[in-house]
């Protein structure tokens, strides 16, 4: 996490690497529908760079929740093998607090929700660590064993 202080305001990074199944233009497009989904504003595409205002509390600079604050998102993809795409999530947030342990876990699941929107509509079941197509019966990933 790097942090610098601008006139009060701390801009607190935090990176977040998913697996997600597809190949990279596919998997573009249902992350743009997925971010708009989740409030982000779509401001480039290669690479995914999408923004959020602040929101409720944080508009007066006095809200707990990280997910208020102004969030700057950049998501870089790279296809990993012919069925996942490797998803790097950076955020970067400003706000008048440094970020704590918990504020990360939150962007993780936030992350998390965002893949999880950008393949609800995947019919087929993938492993979580390497994004390789299994069958519902499976219990270990043919490919990584996770």
């Amino acid at each position: 996490m790097s942090t610098e202080y601008l006139s009060g305001t701390t801009v607190s990074d935090h990176d977040l690497t998913l697996a997600i199944p597809g190949e990279v233009a596919s998997v573009r497009a249902r992350l743009v529908e997925a971010l708009q989904k989740v409030g982000y504003k779509i401001l480039e595409e290669q690479p995914l760079y999408a923004k959020r205002p602040k929101q409720s509390a944080a508009k007066w600079d006095c809200s707990i929740n990280v997910l208020d604050y102004q969030t700057n998102l950049t998501i870089a993809l790279k296809q990993t093998n012919d069925a996942a795409v490797l998803a790097t999530f950076n955020y970067e947030v400003k706000s008048y607090m440094p970020m704590t342990k918990g504020d990360k876990h939150t962007l993780a699941r936030e992350a998390e929700a965002i893949a999880a929107l950008a393949t609800e509509r995947l019919t087929l079941s993938a492993c979580r660590s390497c994004g390789t197509q299994v069958t519902d019966e499976s219990h270990f990933c043919r490919r990584c064993g996770a």
